[in-house]
Protein backbone atom coordinates (compact mmCIF):
# COMPACT_ATOMS: atom_id res chain seq x y z
CA UNK A 1 0.00 0.00 0.00
CA UNK A 2 3.31 2.15 1.04
CA UNK A 3 4.95 1.98 -2.23
CA UNK A 4 1.25 2.54 -4.09
CA UNK A 5 1.31 5.42 -2.82
CA UNK A 6 4.55 6.75 -3.25
CA UNK A 7 4.08 5.34 -7.07
CA UNK A 8 1.41 7.75 -7.16
CA UNK A 9 2.86 10.99 -5.67
CA UNK A 10 5.80 10.27 -7.86
CA UNK A 11 3.89 10.29 -10.96
CA UNK A 12 1.67 13.14 -9.74
CA UNK A 13 4.38 15.25 -8.64
CA UNK A 14 6.61 14.59 -12.00
CA UNK A 15 3.34 15.16 -14.47
CA UNK A 16 1.05 17.10 -12.66
CA UNK A 17 2.21 18.59 -9.96
CA UNK A 18 -0.04 21.62 -9.28
CA UNK A 19 -2.64 18.26 -8.47
CA UNK A 20 0.34 16.85 -6.39
CA UNK A 21 1.02 20.45 -4.35
CA UNK A 22 -2.71 20.47 -3.80
CA UNK A 23 -3.54 16.42 -2.92
CA UNK A 24 -6.45 16.82 -5.23
CA UNK A 25 -6.33 13.40 -6.17
CA UNK A 26 -6.44 11.84 -2.81
CA UNK A 27 -8.90 14.28 -1.26
CA UNK A 28 -11.13 13.56 -4.16
CA UNK A 29 -10.30 9.64 -4.03
CA UNK A 30 -11.70 9.81 -0.14
CA UNK A 31 -14.61 11.60 -0.57
CA UNK A 32 -15.77 9.95 -3.38
CA UNK A 33 -15.95 6.35 -1.00
CA UNK A 34 -17.61 8.76 1.20
CA UNK A 35 -20.30 9.69 -1.39
CA UNK A 36 -20.82 6.21 -2.52
CA UNK A 37 -21.47 5.16 0.91
CA UNK A 38 -24.00 8.41 2.09
CA UNK A 39 -25.32 7.13 -1.89
CA UNK A 40 -26.41 3.76 -0.41
CA UNK A 41 -27.38 5.37 3.08
CA UNK A 42 -29.86 7.90 1.34
CA UNK A 43 -31.10 4.59 -0.82
CA UNK A 44 -31.90 2.22 1.63
CA UNK A 45 -33.05 5.01 4.09
CA UNK A 46 -36.94 4.71 2.60
CA UNK A 47 -37.00 0.83 2.05
CA UNK A 48 -39.51 0.50 5.44
CA UNK A 49 -42.90 2.28 3.93
CA UNK A 50 -43.32 3.95 7.54
CA UNK A 51 -40.69 6.45 6.90
CA UNK A 52 -42.67 7.84 4.04
CA UNK A 53 -45.36 8.84 6.72
CA UNK A 54 -44.35 12.27 7.22
CA UNK A 55 -44.16 15.32 4.37
CA UNK A 56 -40.87 15.88 3.54
CA UNK A 57 -38.79 12.62 2.47
CA UNK A 58 -35.27 14.93 2.62
CA UNK A 59 -35.93 15.64 6.32
CA UNK A 60 -34.62 11.54 7.05
CA UNK A 61 -31.16 12.63 6.48
CA UNK A 62 -31.19 15.42 9.69
CA UNK A 63 -33.73 13.62 11.73
CA UNK A 64 -31.35 10.76 11.94
CA UNK A 65 -27.53 10.55 12.15
CA UNK A 66 -26.44 11.29 8.93
CA UNK A 67 -26.07 14.98 8.75
CA UNK A 68 -24.31 14.54 11.90
CA UNK A 69 -21.96 11.91 10.61
CA UNK A 70 -21.73 14.01 7.40
CA UNK A 71 -20.43 17.01 9.60
CA UNK A 72 -18.06 14.82 11.64
CA UNK A 73 -16.03 13.17 8.08
CA UNK A 74 -16.26 16.36 6.46
CA UNK A 75 -14.51 17.88 9.54
CA UNK A 76 -12.19 14.95 9.50
CA UNK A 77 -10.79 15.26 6.10
CA UNK A 78 -10.72 18.68 5.75
CA UNK A 79 -8.31 18.30 8.81
CA UNK A 80 -5.93 15.40 7.23
CA UNK A 81 -6.06 17.19 3.74
CA UNK A 82 -4.71 20.44 5.21
CA UNK A 83 -1.60 18.72 7.49
CA UNK A 84 -0.40 16.94 3.89
CA UNK A 85 -1.16 19.97 2.15
CA UNK A 86 1.12 22.64 4.58
CA UNK A 87 3.22 19.65 5.57
CA UNK A 88 5.08 20.26 1.49
CA UNK A 89 4.11 23.83 0.28
CA UNK A 90 5.34 25.14 -2.50
CA UNK A 91 4.07 29.32 -0.89
CA UNK A 92 5.78 28.11 2.75
CA UNK A 93 8.90 26.87 0.28
CA UNK A 94 8.84 30.90 -1.23
CA UNK A 95 9.06 28.59 -4.95
CA UNK A 96 7.73 30.69 -7.71
CA UNK A 97 4.66 30.34 -9.20
CA UNK A 98 2.90 31.35 -12.56
CA UNK A 99 -0.55 33.11 -12.58
CA UNK A 100 -1.67 30.31 -14.26
CA UNK A 101 -0.86 27.87 -11.87
CA UNK A 102 -2.22 30.22 -8.86
CA UNK A 103 -5.85 29.68 -10.86
CA UNK A 104 -5.20 26.16 -11.22
CA UNK A 105 -4.62 25.41 -7.33
CA UNK A 106 -7.44 27.87 -6.70
CA UNK A 107 -9.65 25.54 -8.94
CA UNK A 108 -7.94 22.16 -7.16
CA UNK A 109 -9.13 23.85 -3.53
CA UNK A 110 -12.62 24.65 -4.39
CA UNK A 111 -12.78 21.48 -5.85
CA UNK A 112 -11.74 19.68 -3.25
CA UNK A 113 -13.71 21.46 -0.53
CA UNK A 114 -16.65 21.02 -2.68
CA UNK A 115 -16.17 17.12 -2.82
CA UNK A 116 -15.68 17.11 1.30
CA UNK A 117 -18.78 19.06 2.11
CA UNK A 118 -21.51 17.78 -0.07
CA UNK A 119 -22.37 14.63 1.37
CA UNK A 120 -25.77 15.52 1.43
CA UNK A 121 -26.13 15.20 -2.56
CA UNK A 122 -25.28 11.79 -2.37
CA UNK A 123 -27.62 10.74 -0.19
CA UNK A 124 -30.37 12.97 -1.63
CA UNK A 125 -29.16 11.65 -4.82
CA UNK A 126 -29.86 7.70 -3.21
CA UNK A 127 -33.26 9.31 -2.13
CA UNK A 128 -34.35 10.52 -5.56
CA UNK A 129 -33.10 7.32 -7.43
CA UNK A 130 -34.77 4.54 -4.81
CA UNK A 131 -38.06 6.41 -4.82
CA UNK A 132 -38.00 6.93 -8.75
CA UNK A 133 -36.97 3.14 -9.31
CA UNK A 134 -39.56 2.08 -6.13
CA UNK A 135 -42.34 4.58 -6.86
CA UNK A 136 -42.53 5.64 -10.28
CA UNK A 137 -44.52 8.31 -11.21
CA UNK A 138 -47.83 6.69 -13.09
CA UNK A 139 -47.45 4.13 -10.23
CA UNK A 140 -48.40 6.70 -7.75
CA UNK A 141 -50.45 8.38 -9.77
CA UNK A 142 -52.77 5.30 -9.63
CA UNK A 143 -52.14 5.45 -5.77
CA UNK A 144 -53.56 8.71 -5.55
CA UNK A 145 -55.90 8.65 -7.53
CA UNK A 146 -57.74 5.26 -5.39
CA UNK A 147 -56.84 7.10 -2.07
CA UNK A 148 -58.79 10.57 -3.42
CA UNK A 149 -61.77 8.68 -4.75
CA UNK A 150 -62.41 6.42 -1.34
CA UNK A 151 -61.66 9.32 0.81
CA UNK A 152 -65.16 9.81 0.39
CA UNK A 153 -66.04 6.73 2.07
CA UNK A 154 -63.73 8.00 4.89
CA UNK A 155 -66.02 9.50 7.41
CA UNK A 156 -64.04 10.93 9.84
CA UNK A 157 -65.75 14.25 10.23
CA UNK A 158 -69.52 15.44 9.97
CA UNK A 159 -68.05 18.83 8.94
CA UNK A 160 -67.10 17.25 6.03
CA UNK A 161 -70.66 15.73 4.84
CA UNK A 162 -73.23 18.74 5.67
CA UNK A 163 -74.86 20.26 2.62
CA UNK A 164 -72.85 23.19 2.58
CA UNK A 165 -70.36 21.22 1.05
CA UNK A 166 -71.83 20.12 -1.73
CA UNK A 167 -70.48 21.96 -5.35
CA UNK A 168 -73.10 19.68 -7.56
CA UNK A 169 -75.21 20.06 -9.57
CA UNK A 170 -74.35 23.62 -10.53
CA UNK A 171 -77.05 25.00 -7.98
CA UNK A 172 -74.70 24.58 -5.48
CA UNK A 173 -72.09 25.78 -7.13
CA UNK A 174 -73.08 28.61 -9.06
CA UNK A 175 -74.70 29.85 -6.13
CA UNK A 176 -73.59 30.62 -1.96
CA UNK A 177 -74.79 28.54 0.63
CA UNK A 178 -74.55 30.95 4.43
CA UNK A 179 -73.76 28.34 7.48
CA UNK A 180 -72.98 31.40 9.58
CA UNK A 181 -76.25 32.05 12.00
CA UNK A 182 -75.30 35.54 12.45
CA UNK A 183 -75.82 36.09 8.46
CA UNK A 184 -79.31 33.91 7.98
CA UNK A 185 -82.28 35.72 7.53
CA UNK A 186 -84.86 33.73 9.22
CA UNK A 187 -87.59 35.60 7.85
CA UNK A 188 -86.74 33.95 4.68
CA UNK A 189 -86.13 30.54 3.27
CA UNK A 190 -83.71 28.72 5.41
CA UNK A 191 -82.95 25.32 6.53
CA UNK A 192 -81.98 23.20 9.57
CA UNK A 193 -81.22 19.93 10.39
CA UNK A 194 -79.16 18.92 13.97
CA UNK A 195 -77.77 22.42 14.85
CA UNK A 196 -76.77 23.18 11.38
CA UNK A 197 -79.05 26.17 9.47
CA UNK A 198 -78.37 26.75 6.00
CA UNK A 199 -79.62 29.67 3.63
CA UNK A 200 -79.09 29.67 -0.22
CA UNK A 201 -78.27 32.95 -1.87
CA UNK A 202 -77.85 34.03 -5.56
CA UNK A 203 -74.09 36.10 -5.55
CA UNK A 204 -73.92 39.67 -7.47
CA UNK A 205 -70.82 41.63 -8.34
CA UNK A 206 -69.54 45.12 -8.04
CA UNK A 207 -66.07 46.55 -8.77
CA UNK A 208 -64.07 48.97 -6.62
CA UNK A 209 -60.88 51.00 -7.30
CA UNK A 210 -58.16 50.58 -5.46
CA UNK A 211 -57.91 54.14 -4.11
CA UNK A 212 -61.56 53.80 -2.45
CA UNK A 213 -61.09 50.50 -0.25
CA UNK A 214 -57.46 51.11 0.21
CA UNK A 215 -54.11 49.04 -0.72
CA UNK A 216 -54.58 45.74 -2.30
CA UNK A 217 -52.63 44.51 1.10
CA UNK A 218 -54.68 46.30 3.77
CA UNK A 219 -58.13 46.29 2.11
CA UNK A 220 -59.97 43.80 4.95
CA UNK A 221 -58.19 46.09 8.02
CA UNK A 222 -59.47 49.54 5.81
CA UNK A 223 -62.46 48.18 5.15
CA UNK A 224 -63.28 46.94 8.95
CA UNK A 225 -62.02 50.30 10.70
CA UNK A 226 -62.93 52.86 8.26
CA UNK A 227 -66.39 52.60 6.01
CA UNK A 228 -65.74 56.68 5.55
CA UNK A 229 -66.43 56.32 1.32
CA UNK A 230 -69.87 56.19 0.44
CA UNK A 231 -70.11 53.75 -2.33
CA UNK A 232 -68.71 51.15 0.06
CA UNK A 233 -70.30 52.30 3.10
CA UNK A 234 -73.26 50.05 2.01
CA UNK A 235 -71.85 46.96 1.69
CA UNK A 236 -70.64 46.91 5.22
CA UNK A 237 -72.69 45.85 7.95
CA UNK A 238 -71.94 46.49 11.68
CA UNK A 239 -70.58 42.76 11.91
CA UNK A 240 -67.30 44.10 9.18
CA UNK A 241 -67.37 42.93 5.90
CA UNK A 242 -70.31 41.48 3.72
CA UNK A 243 -68.51 40.54 1.27
CA UNK A 244 -68.03 36.28 0.12
CA UNK A 245 -65.21 36.81 -2.58
CA UNK A 246 -62.73 39.20 -3.51
CA UNK A 247 -60.29 39.06 -6.68
CA UNK A 248 -58.04 41.73 -8.96
CA UNK A 249 -59.58 42.66 -11.64
CA UNK A 250 -56.74 44.46 -13.13
CA UNK A 251 -53.98 46.92 -12.12
CA UNK A 252 -56.55 49.45 -10.47
CA UNK A 253 -59.89 47.74 -9.78
CA UNK A 254 -60.50 45.00 -7.45
CA UNK A 255 -63.85 43.01 -7.79
CA UNK A 256 -66.36 42.01 -5.17
CA UNK A 257 -68.88 39.57 -4.47
CA UNK A 258 -71.74 39.87 -2.10
CA UNK A 259 -74.66 37.20 -1.59
CA UNK A 260 -78.13 38.54 -3.47
CA UNK A 261 -81.19 37.38 -3.24
CA UNK A 262 -82.17 34.20 -0.75
CA UNK A 263 -83.49 31.08 -3.05
CA UNK A 264 -85.80 28.58 -2.62
CA UNK A 265 -83.48 25.35 -2.67
CA UNK A 266 -85.98 22.65 -1.77
CA UNK A 267 -86.02 21.24 -4.95
CA UNK A 268 -82.44 20.06 -5.20
CA UNK A 269 -82.63 19.16 -1.69
CA UNK A 270 -82.43 15.54 -1.26
CA UNK A 271 -81.74 15.32 2.56
CA UNK A 272 -80.43 17.73 5.01
CA UNK A 273 -78.87 15.07 7.09
CA UNK A 274 -75.21 14.57 6.51
CA UNK A 275 -74.29 12.26 3.22
CA UNK A 276 -72.00 11.25 1.48
CA UNK A 277 -73.27 13.68 -1.80
CA UNK A 278 -72.14 16.37 -0.02
CA UNK A 279 -68.60 15.33 0.16
CA UNK A 280 -66.44 17.33 -2.08
CA UNK A 281 -62.96 17.19 -0.64
CA UNK A 282 -59.74 16.08 -1.88
CA UNK A 283 -57.61 13.40 0.07
CA UNK A 284 -54.28 14.35 -1.52
CA UNK A 285 -54.19 17.42 -4.63
CA UNK A 286 -50.96 16.65 -6.77
CA UNK A 287 -50.99 19.66 -8.60
CA UNK A 288 -49.03 18.86 -11.33
CA UNK A 289 -51.58 16.06 -12.57
CA UNK A 290 -54.71 17.69 -11.49
CA UNK A 291 -53.54 20.86 -13.07
CA UNK A 292 -53.73 18.33 -16.66
CA UNK A 293 -56.76 16.85 -15.13
CA UNK A 294 -59.30 19.97 -14.51
CA UNK A 295 -57.83 21.68 -17.94
CA UNK A 296 -59.84 18.66 -19.97
CA UNK A 297 -63.07 19.53 -18.16
CA UNK A 298 -64.38 22.20 -20.96
CA UNK A 299 -68.13 21.82 -19.79
CA UNK A 300 -66.26 24.01 -16.78
CA UNK A 301 -66.66 26.73 -19.44
CA UNK A 302 -70.37 27.07 -19.58
CA UNK A 303 -71.46 25.48 -16.27
CA UNK A 304 -69.78 27.46 -13.35
CA UNK A 305 -69.59 31.19 -13.28
CA UNK A 306 -65.86 32.73 -13.36
CA UNK A 307 -65.77 34.85 -10.74
CA UNK A 308 -65.58 31.37 -8.66
CA UNK A 309 -61.40 30.88 -9.18
CA UNK A 310 -58.77 28.46 -7.81
CA UNK A 311 -58.17 30.74 -5.28
CA UNK A 312 -61.52 30.62 -3.57
CA UNK A 313 -61.14 27.82 -1.17
CA UNK A 314 -64.42 26.74 -0.65
CA UNK A 315 -65.30 27.18 -4.66
CA UNK A 316 -63.45 26.01 -6.47
CA UNK A 317 -63.74 23.78 -10.27
CA UNK A 318 -61.33 20.94 -8.32
CA UNK A 319 -64.53 20.91 -5.53
CA UNK A 320 -67.03 21.11 -8.38
CA UNK A 321 -65.74 18.01 -9.73
CA UNK A 322 -64.75 16.19 -6.94
CA UNK A 323 -68.72 16.63 -6.04
CA UNK A 324 -69.52 15.83 -9.16
CA UNK A 325 -67.28 12.74 -9.40
CA UNK A 326 -68.90 11.11 -5.96
CA UNK A 327 -72.30 12.29 -6.95
CA UNK A 328 -72.41 9.76 -9.97
CA UNK A 329 -70.26 6.98 -8.21
CA UNK A 330 -73.42 7.12 -5.70
CA UNK A 331 -75.97 7.50 -8.33
CA UNK A 332 -75.12 4.27 -10.01
CA UNK A 333 -75.69 2.70 -6.66
CA UNK A 334 -73.27 -0.35 -7.71
CA UNK A 335 -72.40 -2.43 -4.80
CA UNK A 336 -69.58 -3.84 -6.56
CA UNK A 337 -68.43 -1.14 -7.48
CA UNK A 338 -68.11 0.53 -3.89
CA UNK A 339 -66.43 -2.86 -2.67
CA UNK A 340 -63.98 -2.79 -5.45
CA UNK A 341 -63.05 0.94 -4.83
CA UNK A 342 -63.23 -0.19 -0.88
CA UNK A 343 -60.25 -2.87 -1.32
CA UNK A 344 -58.24 -1.13 -3.72
CA UNK A 345 -57.52 1.58 -1.00
CA UNK A 346 -56.79 -1.05 1.46
CA UNK A 347 -54.50 -2.36 -0.47
CA UNK A 348 -52.69 0.86 -0.84
CA UNK A 349 -53.13 1.28 2.97
CA UNK A 350 -51.36 -2.19 3.39
CA UNK A 351 -48.63 -1.33 0.63
CA UNK A 352 -47.68 1.44 2.44
CA UNK A 353 -47.97 -0.01 6.31
CA UNK A 354 -51.16 2.24 6.98
CA UNK A 355 -52.44 0.49 10.30
CA UNK A 356 -56.36 0.02 10.36
CA UNK A 357 -58.68 -2.29 11.66
CA UNK A 358 -60.91 -2.12 8.41
CA UNK A 359 -61.87 -4.78 5.96
CA UNK A 360 -63.70 -4.43 2.88
CA UNK A 361 -66.66 -5.96 3.72
CA UNK A 362 -66.90 -4.38 7.06
CA UNK A 363 -66.31 -0.93 5.51
CA UNK A 364 -68.77 -1.68 2.76
CA UNK A 365 -71.61 -1.77 5.67
CA UNK A 366 -70.54 0.92 7.97
CA UNK A 367 -70.99 3.05 4.57
CA UNK A 368 -73.91 1.53 2.02
CA UNK A 369 -77.28 3.50 2.69
CA UNK A 370 -78.25 3.33 -0.23
CA UNK A 371 -81.54 5.61 0.68
CA UNK A 372 -80.24 9.14 0.10
CA UNK A 373 -76.14 7.62 1.47
CA UNK A 374 -76.40 9.02 4.98
CA UNK A 375 -73.57 9.25 6.62
CA UNK A 376 -74.64 6.85 9.54
CA UNK A 377 -71.22 6.21 10.73
CA UNK A 378 -68.42 7.45 11.38
CA UNK A 379 -64.48 5.83 11.27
Amino acid sequence: MTSFIKNINTYLVERYPNIWNTRLFWVIGASLIIHFLFFLLGYIALNNPESLHRYRAEDVFFNSGAVFFSVILSILIFVIWLVYLLKNNAFKAFYPTKQKDLFIQFCCYFISIFFCTSFFLSYSAGLKTYINTTYPDNVMVEHITTANDAALFLSHSLSNYTIGNKRYPNFYFNNYCEINKEFIDYDKNYYSTFEFDYQFYSVKSKDYLYSEVGKHNDYIESLVVSTSTDKIEGDINSTGINFIYQKEKDSLTVTYFYKDTVLNAQNYLKTLKPSYYNYSETLYSNRDYDAFYYSKETNLNKSINDYYTDDYVSYTKERYLRSKQNSELLDRNNPEEIKTLLNNYLEVAKLFKIEHNLTTEQWFKLVYHPSHFEVTNFI
